[in-house]
């Protein structure tokens, strides 16, 4: 089905894997254990088991700290030692013919839900992220704010 995406949430302890529609409506959902000493590889490889039994045309992923959302590389992480330095758009591009977008968790969880949840779009909002880590996003004027690193808002400035 086209216009379907898939979306990865990859905390320090379990990751969530969802199919979407454009509507935002989640299809199919499963978590999995990130098991970060294992490396950013095993991981792909284990996401990639569930990715498999799906159709999707984008993948998105949001990872617990600074992320170069340009080239989907992880900058630096608090919680998933020896993760650093990796890029997740190149694994999963290698993976799926499909587009690849990575940013920082918690700005992708509230660039979601303001761009799908928010029935009125205000012009600024601030969200908070909880799980392993706390984290933070913020739109600015309608629009994502990264900062100069990519992690405004976030714990990791």
């Amino acid at each position: 089905m086209k216009n379907r995406s898939a979306g990865i949430d990859v905390g320090g302890t379990f990751a969530k894997i969802g199919l979407v529609s454009p509507d935002g409506t989640v299809l199919e959902a499963i978590q999995i254990p990130t098991l970060p000493e294992k490396g950013p590889a095993d991981f792909v490889r284990r996401a990639e088991g569930v990715l498999r039994n799906w159709s999707f045309s984008s993948i998105g992923l949001g990872l617990a700290g600074g992320v170069d959302s340009r080239t989907g590389t992880l900058q630096f992480v608090p919680n998933l030692k020896g993760w650093t330095g990796f890029s997740f758009k190149r694994a999963f591009e290698r993976a799926y013919a499909v587009p690849v977008a990575v940013d920082n968790d918690a700005n992708v969880a509230v660039w979601g839900g303001y761009a799908v949840a928010l029935k009125k779009r205000p012009r600024h909002v601030v969200g908070l992220t909880l799980g392993t880590g706390v984290g933070g996003g913020l739109i600015v004027d309608g629009r994502l704010h990264v900062g100069a690193t990519g992690s405004a808002g976030s714990s990791a400035t």
